[in-house]
């Protein structure tokens, strides 16, 4: 989780969001289970957002999109970090929190 933290902190200091963090699009590129180097894959929904703007668009996978992005309403980078949690429930538990049935 720190080297996810790591590099969407990188790319939010740049005011880009990704949008659709998922498990999927979480890689590691050593087979090595003593090796843990992430990478951050698929970067379809990224964005570069413009200082000063917000995104309305929907979009990303259902069970770990923010509710703003789901209602509609405006977002920036911080969506993310919502999606990043939900990984990390999935993570610890190993069932998702939502189950992306539905908007409610």
């Amino acid at each position: 989780m720190y080297q996810i933290l790591l590099g969407i902190n990188n790319l939010h200091s740049q005011r880009i969001v990704h949008r659709d963090l998922k498990l999927e699009n979480i890689l590691l590129d050593d087979p090595d289970p003593n090796l843990l180097n992430v990478k951050i894959a698929d970067f379809g929904f990224a964005r570069k957002i413009p200082d000063g703007e917000k995104e309305e668009l929907q979009c990303g996978t259902p069970i770990y999109m923010a509710y703003e992005i789901i209602e509609g309403r405006e977002y920036e980078c911080e969506v993310d970090i919502w999606s990043i949690g939900v990984i990390t429930y999935i993570l610890l538990s190993g069932d998702a929190p939502f189950k992306g049935n539905n908007k409610t």
